[in-house]
């Protein structure tokens, strides 16, 4: 107390005295209370019993309210029954709320009335005032398996009470409100003290344990350097195709789509020498010329070519004897025919290079597949790339020659890989354009095997100048009734003989066509580069005869036959008589018009698909007019100075090409089925997936690189995740930073922080906001730490 009420010997105490003692009384406790204690709606000493089966007693004690205390001094009974569940098999929870109440009590006491006689009469008087306290039930709601109501922040729950519809089941007291004694509390600090004590001699030994670690650190290599490692592994495990097994680290150029979940309905990208935008809108259709009937143009079988007659490049011709072609043992011959290799034109804004492509090594042949395949054909694999001429010197005059002037070797990548020493494959790639082309004019990867049955003989001959050959005659002696005669045009081994498995051409004419002297065997038109050997072979069950020179007068060739697909080596003075004969070009250059490509909404990119030559000398050159043009444009690369006319996204472009050559050479183009013009728009919203990768071990950290290029900041957006367990998470730390080598690569560093997990999936979420601008990534690293 911090009051005390003073009385004198001799005063007349008055009333309100006696009443200030009490409220000093109060006053002192409610000081002790608020400003020691201070529980805001608790109690204590409240205890339930259960008196009947739906009934509760709750026994004497306090409710505390801040700084004043109400006190219950005697039991109370509260009949829970009208909150019984009425349906059986429900049950309920209350309850039972406490609250602080003021009560005043009177009590009779004699009050005088006359001061004079001293009369009295008794009359009730308010004598005590208490703080009490009262009590209210609240309901939860019936269920099979109930839960406790939701208490409010006001109120003071002194416990809950289970009921079903014919009793109490259960009582819980609510220990969350109660006040705990200074006893309790005491013992709870001194259990802290311990533990404290504890911990502080842990942190101690723990302090010096990582200042010896720190020490140590000087011996660790950064964990740059082995991430780098761990990128490295990862290239190496791809290139020895090691079998796939659990491992903390994941690297993917994205050249093929088996690290790709490309089935995952959630998939929205392209696998193409990188992570790329999907298509919007594409389009693929045939190459056909739009007026086949022009001057100057010359279409033999489905070759295309500036206008020309027939001349004789090669004649043997003189005295000798003859030889009979079907008097060795007929034999079934199943002879391959080598097509003319394919070359592939891209154009556009969106049109990009990605460096990645060296690493096409890691995959075999497949790139010749992804880049030259049409009308979903096969392609044979012969081996693995060599791609040590990857980085040589280039010629720049002969990308200007073909693509238009005003590039540097900077603006240029080359790549020429060998393939199982049958020839090589170049690419050329500049802003907005790229151009791959087979140096060699006919290849293995596309090929149609044939059979024949008959006697073979055949004839070998040296080109000395490069031709387009479109004939051979042969001089017959002797036609028989019957039997047709198959010439086949073939390339020869490096002993010299006739190889069945590289035929360039074929020709077969019945019995009816044939006749005695000169007779012609027609072919499609073939480009024969010079310095080469080749064979002409005959092979026919008629009894027809050939007629020979004798006296070695052509030294550029050998006679042969061959029974059982093995050859022999004729008289080495003997030859067969024949001629071979090649295009002389009437007009030196020709301009052809496709019909239009079209796209609905815009086009911002095309590709061109054809099998064609392009002998040195002799040039190709694609030219565009988008409608609204007033010029034609020629695929070249973009500059400054003349942007890339597909950026206005044309729904129409009209297409030519003009082939310039010699009178004795000029490029050609096959016109067949598998010449195609695509046109393409991508969509402006990426989602790549990589397959399930599987750790070997569990995580909660993992650490992303991704290689982007052609990435603008201004304009695009890439976004990594990680999916783990279904659940996708976002990085803790991302940073984008500039790749010094290349100004339009950046290298984007993310870090995730997940639940412990032994697998995870990669997702990448890009966007752009101009269709004619978009990036791609060109690998992916990943590593769980």
């Amino acid at each position: 107390m911090s009051k005390l009420i003073l009385f004198s010997e001799a005063e007349t105490a008055e009333p309100s005295d006696f009443e200030a003692i009490s409220k000093a009384a109060r006053e002192g406790g409610e000081n002790i209370v608020g400003g020691a204690i201070a529980y805001p709606h608790h109690w204590a000493r409240f205890s339930i019993a259960t008196p009947s089966s739906a009934r509760i007693r709750v026994g004497a004690g306090t409710v505390w309210q801040d700084q004043i205390l109400y006190d219950l001094d005697q039991a109370v009974d509260i009949d829970l029954t009208p909150h019984m569940p009425l349906i059986i098999g429900d049950q309920r929870y209350v309850a039972i709320l406490a609250s602080g109440a003021t009560v005043t009590d009177q009590e009779q006491r004699f009050v005088e009335t006359d001061v004079e006689t001293g009369a009295s009469v008794p009359v009730n008087v308010p004598k005590v005032e208490r703080r009490t306290v009262e009590f209210r039930v609240q309901q939860g709601l019936n269920s099979p398996t109930p839960l406790r109501p939701v208490i409010a922040a006001t109120d003071c729950c002194i416990g809950f009470v289970l009921l079903s519809n014919t009793k109490i089941e259960a009582i819980e007291s609510a220990q969350d409100w109660r006040v705990k004694t200074l006893y309790e509390v005491e013992g709870r600090v001194t259990v802290l003290e311990g533990q404290m004590a504890v911990s502080f001699a842990r942190t101690q030994t723990l302090a010096t344990d990582l200042a010896n670690l720190q020490a140590m650190l000087k011996d660790f290599p950064r964990k740059e350097i082995v991430q780098q490692l761990q990128r490295d592994t990862a290239q190496l495990r791809r290139l020895a195709n090691l079998p796939d097994a659990a491992r903390g680290y994941f690297y993917d150029a994205a050249l093929v789509k088996d690290q790709w979940a490309v089935t995952n309905a959630q998939f929205l990208a392209r696998i193409a020498e990188g992570v790329r935008f999907g298509w919007a809108a594409e389009r693929d259709e045939r190459l056909e010329i739009l007026n086949p009937a022009q001057a100057g143009i010359r279409i033999e079988g489905d070759i295309l070519m500036p206008a020309w007659t027939e001349k004789t490049k090669i004649e043997v011709d003189g005295t000798g004897s003859t030889k009979n072609i079907s008097q060795q043992v007929h034999t079934v011959t199943t002879p391959v025919e080598r097509t003319v290799s394919r070359s592939s034109v891209s154009y556009g804004p969106t049109v990009a290079m990605c460096d990645n492509y060296k690493e096409w090594a890691q995959i075999g042949t497949a790139r010749e597949g992804a880049v030259f395949q049409a009308n979903g054909e096969s392609f044979v694999k012969l081996g693995l790339i060599d791609a040590s001429y990857a980085g040589q010197s280039l010629d720049v005059s002969i990308f200007n020659q073909t693509h238009g002037s005003n590039i540097t070797a900077a603006d240029v990548i080359v790549h020429n890989s060998q393939v199982a020493q049958t020839g090589y494959r170049q690419i050329y790639a500049a802003k907005s354009i790229e151009y791959n082309y087979w140096t060699e004019t006919y290849w293995d990867y596309v090929t149609e095997t044939f059979g024949i049955n008959g006697s073979v003989y055949g004839q070998t001959f040296l080109l000395t100048q490069p031709i387009i050959l479109t004939s051979i005659e042969v001089k017959l002696d002797r036609v028989a009734t019957d039997g047709e005669v198959t010439l086949l045009l073939c390339e020869v081994s490096a002993t010299g003989e006739p190889l069945f498995d590289a035929v360039l051409a074929r020709s077969t004419l019945a019995a009816k066509d044939l006749a005695r002297g000169w007779v012609r065997f027609p072919f499609k038109p073939r480009f024969m580069p010079p310095g080469k050997r080749y064979a002409w072979v005959t092979v026919t069950t008629g009894n027809h005869s050939l007629v020979t020179v004798t006296g070695a007068k052509y030294a550029q060739g050998t006679l042969f036959w061959s029974t059982d697909q093995g050859w022999f080596q004729g008289a080495p003075e003997e030859d067969f008589v024949f001629r071979v004969n090649g295009a002389e070009f009437t007009t030196t250059r020709a301009v052809v018009e496709f019909d239009p490509l079209e796209l609905e909404n815009g086009m911002t990119e095309l590709k061109l698909l054809y099998e064609s030559w392009c002998p040195d000398g002799t040039s190709m050159m694609w030219e565009v007019k988008p409608s609204g043009r007033e010029e034609w444009e020629p695929l070249r690369a973009e500059t400054a100075e003349a942007p890339n006319p597909l950026r206005g996204l044309p729904a129409l472009c009209r297409l030519r090409l003009t082939m310039i050559g010699t009178t004795g050479l000029a490029p050609a183009i096959v016109l067949n089925a598998k010449a195609r013009a695509m046109t393409r728009r991508p969509r402006g919203d990426m989602r790549a997936l990589t397959k399930e990768l599987r750790f070997g071990y569990s995580t909660t950290r993992i650490d992303v690189e991704i290689s982007l290029d052609q990435f603008d900041p201004a304009l695009h957006d890439l976004d990594p995740k990680i999916v783990a367990g279904g659940v996708v998470y976002t990085p803790t730390v991302e940073s984008l930073s500039r790749d010094l080598s290349k100004a339009t690569r950046r290298l984007l560093t993310a870090s995730f922080s997940i639940p412990a997990s032994s697998a995870a999936v990669l997702r990448l979420d890009a966007m752009t906001t101009a269709v004619q601008s978009v990036p791609f990534v060109e690998n992916v690293s990943l590593y769980a730490l």
